[in-house]
């Protein structure tokens, strides 16, 4: 692939996962949970959740941008290697937190938020960067190998 390929790739990602994770993972959650009502019952607080999980994919994407400017010879590999790990981890966060919210649901709780996974959201983006950077540094030196 490519490098500008690469780097278009990216972008559609930093703008695909907000709208599956964020999106239509709470449509589905409405849906699944019989209450379509909640589906953005409250769109600011969508809305930020969605460029909270935009933000690392755009940094990446800014930074792939920036060195294929450069004429760096990092492979278009790496960048998609960190895209993947960083996708995972997002999906895995989303998904860890409406599952969090079905069972709230579904044990009919009424106990009050769940704090501590909501602080792991709010600081989801940096530990996505994280990932997404060591799994580009350690893709790069294994190529360089």
């Amino acid at each position: 692939m490519k490098k500008s390929e690469t780097i278009v790739c990216l972008w559609v990602l930093a703008g695909v996962m907000p709208l599956v994770c964020v999106f239509v993972g709470d449509w589905l959650c409405s849906i699944a949970t019989d209450r379509p009502w909640v589906f953005m019952l409250e769109p600011g607080i969508t809305m930020g959740n969605a460029l909270l999980v935009a933000s690392p994919f755009v940094v990446l994407a800014v930074f792939a941008s920036i060195k294929a400017r450069t004429g760096a010879r990092n492979g278009a590999t790496a960048w998609l290697i960190a895209a993947a790990s960083g996708a995972a981890v997002t999906a895995g966060l989303w998904g860890l937190c409406y599952y969090d919210g079905y069972v709230y649901w579904a044990e009919d709780r009424k106990s009050g938020a769940n704090i501590g996974l909501g602080l792991l959201m709010l600081v989801s983006p940096v530990v996505v960067g994280g990932v997404m950077s060591v799994a580009y540094l350690i893709s790069t030196s294994i190529a360089k190998r």
